[in-house]
């Protein structure tokens, strides 16, 4: 039978003692942000290069209703940073939050993030998809529930957009 030495039984105790205490220690949950779990790299944000770019809008929808906008409207996306309103104006600017996995099923998901301009302050969840070369985003304007199809119904805060790229 082979003898062992005082390092080694050392050793043997610090890594059951360490193990052992591990048993009892959870992990801390996860932040969720609308019900939608963090990713454990939150700090570095995910991007889609889909939707990088200067969007004009073609189409827009509030409430089941056709919603006029000015011709000159554009989202322009960069990275994780929007910003949308008319080049002579005031614009609503903020970071975009993506989620989903569409390989795995899941839409994709975003929320904006409203940091300068009307939707300051606000989390704005929405779904997007790529329809040909159109960008088609619905958001809750609510900012109570993040939508699960692209319909906007009357009698909702639902706004539907289709965008086309222009750069």
């Amino acid at each position: 039978m082979r003898q062992l030495s005082r390092g080694t039984i050392f050793a043997g105790a610090m890594l059951t003692a360490l193990l052992g205490g591990c048993t009892s220690v959870r992990a801390p949950e996860a932040p969720s942000i609308l019900g939608e779990p963090a990713r454990p790299s939150a700090r570095q944000p995910v991007l889609d290069n889909d939707l990088i770019g200067v969007w004009s809008i073609a189409r827009a929808e509030l409430s089941g209703k056709v919603l006029v906008t000015p011709p000159e409207f554009e989202l322009r996306i960069s990275g994780n940073q929007y910003s949308a309103g008319v080049p002579s104006g005031p614009a609503d600017k903020g970071r975009i939050a993506l989620f989903g996995d569409e390989l795995a099923g899941q839409a994709r998901r975003l929320d904006v993030i409203g940091e300068v301009g009307q939707n300051k302050g606000k989390r704005i969840p929405a779904l997007y998809r790529m329809v040909g070369r159109d960008l088609e985003i619905i958001y809750d304007m609510s900012g109570n529930n993040r939508p699960t199809e692209f319909v906007s119904r009357e009698g909702t805060q639902l706004f539907r957009a289709t965008y086309r790229k222009k750069q």
